[in-house]
């Protein structure tokens, strides 16, 4: 990349390793419809200039080593993580506030061409420490070492932003209020150019047909979302919001009538949208119910819980669940 040392890894390849996006809908106008990785001068795209996948791959080398102390396996591999440090240390400036700063550079698919993405900070917090322990371990790259222990100290601090709009720099104090967050570079309100990422909740969007699922899962803003999936298909959604914000879902019944009914007052939000992609004004501390309006929550099965604790372990077949006594 521009001639740069050590090694810039693509975050898509392609089979013979060129880092290359086919876009398919691109027309003729553009005169190709290929789109470059780690290429300093291609127009900015989802990766032309996504940073930190050498650091990935190289943090998954050193903790296969961890995992299993195969020091052959690290020998072999250790020079894709020096190559990842070399390139990523390369890219940074140091800028007049005495740290080190790398732009233009992509926060990965959201943010193109921006100042100090998280994801090269972190990549960097990470990489540089690891490399300089399989260096030392295996005798190697003693200027290398140097090197990274002297940008070490000089990795700016994770940008801070509110967790709702203006989206502005915060500096890392405002962690105390507790109403802040990490945010995706230091040009916190960059257009963000990738719509899977934009606080559109997708409702058990990848369940497999047929499979029943109880589970919950936590979103942005302080949010959680449980969801009850019968037969491959969702048959209870609440939405448990943590602050006051917007929120937008994606229709877990495309085409059917949908509401969003307070719990706490029973309220409807929303009535009867068919709308694709459903929007409502969230409360802090409030959980939502989202359901359709020709099977509401209120005419499914319900089974109450006992509550009772067990008393005695149990078992079914080679599974046990709990300890029996020894003499058993």
């Amino acid at each position: 990349m521009n001639g740069r040392p050590g090694a810039c890894v693509p975050e898509t390849m392609r089979f013979n390793g060129q880092g290359i996006e086919y876009e398919s809908s691109w027309d003729s106008t553009r005169g190709q419809k290929f789109a470059y990785n780690c290429a300093a001068e291609f127009t900015p795209y989802y990766n032309a200039r996504t940073l930190s996948t050498g650091a990935e791959v190289s943090l998954w080398i050193w903790r296969q080593y961890l995992a299993t102390d195969d020091r052959p396996f690290l020998a072999a591999n250790y020079p894709v993580m020096a190559a990842s440090a070399r390139f990523l240390l390369s890219y940074q400036q140091l800028g007049p506030d005495g740290l080190l700063h790398t732009s233009p550079s992509n926060a990965h698919e959201n943010q193109w061409d921006v100042t100090d993405p998280t994801t090269d900070i972190a990549a960097a917090a990470a990489l540089y420490p690891v490399t300089i322990q399989a260096a030392q371990l295996l005798g190697r790259d003693s200027d290398l070492v140097q090197l990274l222990q002297a940008a070490l100290p000089k990795i700016p601090p994770l940008p801070r932003t509110q967790l709702t709009r203006p989206f502005t720099l915060l500096p890392s104090a405002a962690d105390a209020a507790g109403a802040d967050m990490i945010a995706e570079s230091y040009l916190s309100d960059a257009r963000n150019h990738n719509g899977e990422n934009t606080g559109l909740i997708r409702i058990a969007p990848a369940v497999p047909p047929g499979w029943d699922v109880n589970g919950s899962v936590y979103v942005q803003g302080k949010t959680k979302v449980d969801v009850q999936v019968t037969h491959g298909e969702a048959t209870t959604v609440v939405i448990e919001s943590g602050i006051a914000h917007p929120r937008k879902f994606r229709n877990p019944w495309p085409g059917q009538a949908i509401d969003v009914v307070d719990g706490k007052t029973g309220q409807k939000l929303v009535d009867g949208s068919i709308a694709p992609t459903i929007a409502f004004k969230a409360a802090a501390g409030t959980n939502y119910l989202v359901e359709r309006q020709a099977s509401p929550t209120s005419n499914q099965p319900f089974a109450p819980l006992s509550g009772t604790p067990a008393t005695s372990a149990k078992k079914l077949g080679p599974v046990q669940l709990g300890l029996f006594p020894a003499s058993q």
